[in-house]
């Protein structure tokens, strides 16, 4: 019966020495793992703020931009005169150039 105990507490003790290396190798792996992790979810979390930034500073340039758009909007395309107004205008302004190059023209003669 000695033998037998002997040979079952031996055979224990290997199986407890065989856990626990196994035990220690498979922690080592998982506080590696853990430590990859640690490092990407610190890479992602810059990232992120990175993209918040450039967010904000395009949303600040979409406003900036409908700010100038409704300047140029009431100044260009609503303006006070009709197209046909401003087409009559211009017409105006050639004939009174051309009007006046004729008398700048006959001015020597």
């Amino acid at each position: 019966t000695d033998g037998t105990v002997s040979a079952g507490e031996q055979q224990a003790a290997e199986d407890h020495e065989a856990f626990v290396k196994k035990t220690e190798a498979d922690t080592k792996e998982k506080d590696e793992l853990m430590g990859e992790k640690e490092t990407e979810m610190i890479t992602i979390k810059d990232e992120l703020v990175d993209l918040k930034d450039a967010k904000t500073e395009a949303a600040k340039a979409v406003t900036m931009a409908e700010e100038e758009l409704s300047t140029l909007k009431s100044s260009c395309v609503e303006g006070e005169e009709t197209y046909e107004q401003r087409s009559q205008k211009r017409l105006a302004e050639i004939e009174a150039l051309k009007q006046a190059l004729a008398i700048l023209e006959n001015w020597n003669n």
